[in-house]
């Protein structure tokens, strides 16, 4: 009796559980430290890499996804009483807790509360009807329903907690750096779809019971069975299609945030300007700023004055000391900063370097 006690609840759930995803965890995360410890710096290593650890923190969640949905098909499918005791849907009440009472184990002569209140209900041939369209826990544990609004508001929670569920579980399995986001509106489609047409068919489909009881659809049951199938089968499907592709970035999106960069650092470069000829009319910001640039003249000096400091730049390609007089040429720092220059003066408001012969309009020559 134990063992039987043992089998009808949680625990062959939580046993399968743990004895299939446990083992493919582990081999899981050593495979990813191997991975992270072997992973280079390139940029789509590092992508690869990612998407490949997104794959298996998402392959556990499909995967006990599809252990709980096997369960519940397997060892937990929906009861029902004129199922498991084999009798026409026209079968009476009274017949059915006398048949209840036959195979109670220890033998007793009352049913538990829940049973005798099915068996109270089931004394109206509209409650039996209700009882084929939405399954045996609903018309079971409802005690204060009676119409079909009442119990299809009390079955409605349920089902709707199980279509979110397995959205979200979807969303996930096309998650962005997946290479399956292209699956979303499709499966999510399909899943709504699938609601929509449960929603209408429970709420319109006609209970064809014949004069013998026999052969009556037990609707909510077969829909069950349906609604865990599609839960199985699409995330599974849309998580073992082949990725796409990992695509480099767009010049295009490059060349529009350049662009965006640039007309920024144009406003920049404008109030800078214009800053500077403010700071020139007052007095005390152009004493400010005099004795800022004194300063900045000052460290330089001191730098210059250094003699190790000259070749050490000229070997990193920062030299700032003027070529003797045979040679030929500027120092390199100065020869990119009048290149860097250049490049911004014509940016900003086309002007060309004053090598070139042109100056900026409006500025005299010195």
């Amino acid at each position: 009796m134990s063992l039987l006690l043992l089998a009808s609840g949680w625990w062959p759930f939580a046993i399968t559980l743990v004895s299939l995803v446990g083992p493919f965890l582990f081999r899981q995360l050593r495979a990813a430290r191997r991975e992270e410890a072997a992973d280079d710096d390139e940029a789509a290593g590092s992508r690869q890499s990612g998407r490949r650890m997104l794959r298996r923190v998402i392959s556990i969640f499909v995967l006990s996804n599809a252990i709980y949905i096997l369960y519940s098909l397997l060892l937990q499918p929906p009861p029902n009483v004129f199922s498991a005791l084999r009798i026409p849907f026209t079968t009476p009440a009274q017949t059915i807790r006398a048949l209840l009472l036959q195979r109670t184990e220890p033998p007793a002569d009352v049913l538990p509360e829940h049973l005798e209140l099915l068996l109270a209900k089931l004394e109206s041939f509209e409650v039996r009807t209700l009882y084929a369209r939405f399954g045996h826990n609903v018309i079971s544990r409802c005690v204060d329903c009676q119409t079909f609004l009442q119990f299809g508001l009390y079955a409605l929670p349920t089902a709707l907690l199980d279509y979110i569920r397995n959205v979200t579980l979807y969303g996930l399995v096309t998650l962005r750096g997946t290479g399956r986001e292209r699956l979303r509106l499709l499966g999510t489609g399909v899943l709504v779809s699938a609601a929509a047409f449960e929603a209408w068919w429970l709420a319109t489909v006609d209970i064809q019971v014949p004069r013998d009881g026999l052969g009556v659809v037990m609707w909510h049951d077969r829909l069950f069975i349906a609604r865990q199938v599609i839960f199985l089968l699409v995330p599974t499907i849309a998580h073992n299609l082949p990725a796409s592709p990992i695509t480099p970035v767009s010049p295009l999106f490059l060349l529009s945030r350049t662009t965006a960069e640039l007309e920024v650092t144009d406003a920049k470069a404008r109030a800078l300007d214009l800053t500077r000829s403010a700071t020139m009319r007052n007095p005390a910001l152009r004493a400010n700023s005099t004795a800022w640039w004194a300063n900045e003249e000052r460290e330089a000096q001191w730098a210059k004055s250094d003699e190790r400091l000259a070749p050490e730049a000229e070997n990193v390609g920062l030299g700032y000391t003027e070529p003797a007089a045979d040679e030929e040429g500027d120092a390199k720092l100065l020869t990119k900063i009048r290149m860097a220059v250049r490049d911004l003066g014509r940016l900003a408001w086309g002007w060309e370097d004053r090598g070139s012969g042109s100056q900026p309009q409006g500025e005299p020559v010195s």
